[in-house]
């Protein structure tokens, strides 16, 4: 059974690796980091590499507020069961800055 993984910082080298590694058993993958450019060059290799989905969030994590929405948005997912398009509503309340 494909796993559902949140990965913050994931365009650091040892995010990255670890990963892959989860990219190949089609693990869905759940991307956060700073950096729009490098996290979609890193989700499209794992795309690549067999993840069984992969979705991306740009996120400067500086803030503890900032990734409390993160981490809460990721649990409704997996304990709602719902799926990105369904929850596009729901997770902006959560991952927007209230700036």
């Amino acid at each position: 059974m494909a796993r559902q993984v949140l990965v913050l910082g994931a365009t650091s080298a040892i995010a990255q690796e670890i990963s892959k590694l989860l990219a190949r058993d089609g693990d869905r993958m759940f991307l956060v980091a700073r950096n729009a450019d490098k996290l979609a060059i890193v989700a499209a290799d794992l795309r690549v590499r067999g993840a069984g989905h992969v979705e991306e969030l740009v996120a400067d994590l500086d803030d503890p507020h900032r990734v409390q929405r993160v981490f809460c948005g990721f649990l409704l997912r997996l304990l709602l069961g719902l799926s990105p398009t369904r929850l596009i509503g729901l997770s902006s309340h959560f991952y927007t800055d209230p700036e």
